[in-house]
């Protein structure tokens, strides 16, 4: 799956082709995320301007929907806790929680200010994590409550986060900076082991333990036999 900014692309062969998706009666797509099935989950605007979140299993043949979000007006990150457990934060920093599909929602303003907020990490069923300008935040409770961290103070962005398989996070400060936390980001060491100084990260994925794949401005890079 990929996101232009309004509409879905799917490709079924692994990148070789691309086909537009646009479920009827939606006029653009916010953000998109992995369901806790695989499925993909999407932040969606409707024709009557309501903010959704929805889901397909079948390459974007078929969706189910939300109802409405009651604020916000886009789903800038979505993701799935567990199995009907839907985390959607809006565009004002408020983290909306649905433990029935998205049938309901409870509204939990978090310690992020609007706009400022980068990544969102969801590591399992109560523990997420959001990197933000200015600071890196985690929640213990399932989206409830958020407790910032404190960064380095050569550091003030944090733009994206990846859990890694041992229950570690690894996170870009500054854009250009490879750490990892061992206690929920109370502390962090740099690992930009055999990374080019100064290149822009834009993305970051931890495959596996030792392997990890950074996107950067100047292309995709993976790094292995180094944390991640």
């Amino acid at each position: 799956w990929a996101l232009n900014g309004i509409s879905l692309y799917h490709s079924p062969d692994d990148g070789s082709h691309w086909n537009k998706i646009m479920p009827k009666g939606f006029i653009y797509v916010y953000s998109i995320g992995t369901g806790s099935d695989g499925s993909l989950l999407a932040g969606m605007l409707d024709s009557m301007h309501h903010v959704v979140a929805a889901r397909t299993s079948d390459g974007g043949k078929s969706w189910k929907l939300s109802t409405p979000l009651s604020r916000g007006n886009s789903i800038d990150f979505i993701g799935e806790a567990g199995p009907g457990k839907i985390i959607a934060i809006d565009d004002e920093g408020y983290c909306h929680r649905s433990g029935d599909n998205g049938k309901t929602w409870k509204v939990v303003q978090t310690s992020f200010q609007p706009t400022s907020l980068y990544s969102i990490c969801i590591v399992d069923s109560l523990t997420f994590y959001t990197g933000a300008q200015g600071g890196f935040s985690v929640s213990h409770d399932g989206g409830i409550s958020w407790k910032p961290q404190t960064l380095p103070l050569s550091s003030t962005v944090v733009t994206s986060i990846a859990p890694v398989s041992d229950g570690s996070v690894l996170a870009v400060f500054d854009t250009t900076r490879i750490v990892h936390s061992t206690d929920g980001g109370k502390s962090w060491t740099d690992e930009n082991i055999g990374f080019f100084p100064g290149t822009k990260i834009t993305g970051l994925i931890a495959v596996s333990r030792g392997r990890t794949s950074r996107g950067a401005m100047s292309g995709t890079y993976t790094h292995s036999n180094a944390m991640g």
